[in-house]
């Protein structure tokens, strides 16, 4: 119980002294500062040092700045802790402590900092070596403007003055290269603000048979468009960095296409997906005696009926141009034929020729048969069907006839007329009469006397003139 009473009889011991020193008007207090500062006292601003009396409510700064970027700060009374505002019941000294303003200064802004440091400090700075600003964006750590340990991001200084640090960063910039169709690219990575950044696809990639992938240009695809700088060789793309750029390799797919036909390769590469292919080719390709080579079509190509093809290459194609093999039917005959031409290899072809064709008024023709490359040359009334499965050359062979009748009526004209004339030349007793120019029998047009053939109308002379056919 002793205990408990002892501060309470002390606090009132005190007050009680207090109090006679008033009344008696006892001696004051010093108030001072380990630094030239200002105090209110009872709400009066004084300079330390300063008396007060006892009782006085003593108030502190809690800083004081005494010149730029040094101050001071209030760090308590002497005995009676941190609270700047105390009644004064004895000598009273206020502590404080120096400090200095230090400035961090980076790229980026993020990054930069200001504090005040009590003098004497070793500051310890830790800063990030890699500084992700924002999606494709970062800065990467250089050095320091100074310090124990400028060339890493964590660095120590000691403060004794203002200082202002520099954190030193470059931005750099991400360069993502892709390609179409799943094509690997190099050449992605960090670069730094306005460095040339190269990346590199193939030329060419073979798919499989028949197809492979061609590079066609380089295209920007990304939000910060990216110059791309014109190079001798397609596979590669040269850029100036200027923010977070994406370039795409766009590629075409190409198709082996291979046209071949008799003569051998009409065309054969690779033509791009989506083009017209055009092909021709020849209609007939002469093989040499009575043979040759018709076209007929094209394999591989639907609906291609024409010599002249178009199609569109949507994937490897193997296009046959077709021809079918012909061979030559020539029929020869003095009084005409039909059936000669050009005929597909095993079609029949049908030689026609008039039997009994006439010729004039004393001889007819009558058809003896063919000759030739026929076989047994077997006909029926001039019709002759033959197989063509190769060249085949005929000849309708013809006899001639006389025409009894009509040469019977020509004898007896004749003779009527030498009756006539011997008459006249016993009656005239004139000149004998020049000898008549030789006639064919047949159509009466003249003829030199050693003719054997009338040019007219092909009658034999001489063997009429014998009297046999």
């Amino acid at each position: 119980m002793a205990r408990r009473l002892a501060p309470t009889l002390l606090l009132l011991a005190l007050s009680l002294a207090l109090l006679v020193m008033r009344a008696e008007g006892g001696a004051p207090y010093t108030i001072s500062a380990n630094y030239p500062v200002k105090v209110l006292v009872n709400g009066e601003e004084r300079s330390l040092p300063t008396r007060v009396a006892p009782g006085d409510l003593v108030c502190a700064p809690e800083a004081a700045y005494l010149d730029e970027g040094v101050r001071i700060v209030f760090g308590g009374w002497e005995g009676l802790g941190r609270d700047p505002c105390v009644r004064a019941y004895g000598n009273l000294t206020a502590t404080y402590t120096r400090e200095y303003l230090v400035h961090v200064y980076s790229e980026p802004p993020a990054l930069r900092r200001s504090m005040w440091v009590a003098e004497g400090t070793v500051l310890t700075l830790d800063y990030p070596e890699i500084y992700n600003e924002s999606e494709g964006v970062r800065w990467v750590f250089q050095h320091w403007s100074g310090g124990e340990k400028p060339f890493q991001p964590s660095n120590r200084i000691y403060v004794a003055r203002p200082i202002r640090l520099e954190a030193h960063y470059v931005r750099e910039f991400r360069v993502t290269a892709l390609a179409t169709h799943g094509v690997r690219v190099n050449g992605s990575g960090w670069y730094r603000e306005g460095a040339i950044a190269v990346v590199a696809a193939p030329r060419e990639v073979y798919v499989d048979e028949g197809n492979r992938l061609v590079l066609a240009e380089w295209v920007t695809a990304g939000s910060v468009p990216a110059i791309v700088m014109p190079q001798a060789s397609p596979g590669v793309a040269v850029l100036e960095v200027r923010g977070p750029h994406v370039v795409m390799a766009r590629y075409r797919f190409e198709h082996l296409v291979t046209a071949t036909g008799p003569q051998g390769v009409i065309f054969s590469g690779l033509v791009g997906e989506g083009e017209e292919l055009k092909l021709t080719t020849p209609e007939y390709l002469e093989l040499g005696q009575g043979a040759r080579l018709r076209f007929e079509g094209w394999s591989g190509a639907e609906g291609a009926g024409s010599r002249e093809l178009s199609i569109r290459v949507t994937a490897p194609l193997r296009i046959e141009a077709i021809y079918i093999r012909q061979y030559l039917l020539s029929v020869s005959s003095p009084v005409g034929a039909g059936g000669a031409g050009w005929y597909d290899e095993g079609s029949t072809a049908m030689v026609t020729v008039p039997e009994n064709p006439s010729t004039n008024v004393f001889l007819k023709r009558r058809l003896n048969g063919f000759s030739g490359d026929c076989g047994e040359c077997r006909h029926n009334g001039g019709r002759m069907a033959l197989v063509m499965d190769r060249p085949r050359s005929v000849a309708a062979v013809y006899v001639y006839e006389p025409d009894l009748l009509n040469l019977g009526i020509l004898a007896g004209t004749v003779a009527a007329g030498v009756a006539l004339y011997i008459t006249g030349r016993r009656r005239g007793g004139g000149a004998p009469a020049e000898e008549p120019q030789p006639t064919c029998p047949a159509c009466g047009a003249a003829v030199t006397g050693d003719s054997l053939f009338c040019h007219r109308c092909g009658s034999v002379l001489r063997a009429h003139a014998k009297g046999t056919a």
